[in-house]
């Protein structure tokens, strides 16, 4: 111990702990939880391609009248297909 230590009656700073023991444990808790959390949004997509967006799908799919998803432009860039899959069909 150093001087400064036995005038203060405290122990040098790398020598005490510098956060409680249920700190601690409460931080590595939020970290766990963190992690798992994290893994577990690696799972399989909410909508995937072939699934059925509204009412009507299923009825344009069977009159082979259902528009793709998605287009690529001339760059091949995959844009959605907004203009062809929201036009009033006749």
């Amino acid at each position: 111990m150093t001087n400064t230590a036995r005038i203060s009656g405290r122990a040098p700073i790398a020598a005490r702990n510098r956060f409680p023991r249920p700190f601690r444990r409460l931080v590595l808790l939020g970290l766990g939880v963190a992690v798992v959390s994290s893994l577990g949004g690696c799972v399989r997509t909410a909508l995937r391609p072939d699934d059925e967006r509204t009412q009507f799908s299923r009825y344009d799919r069977t009159r082979n009248e259902d528009s793709a998803p998605f287009i690529e432009d001339e760059f091949g860039r995959r844009t959605p297909n907004l203009r062809a899959r929201l036009l009033v069909k006749d």
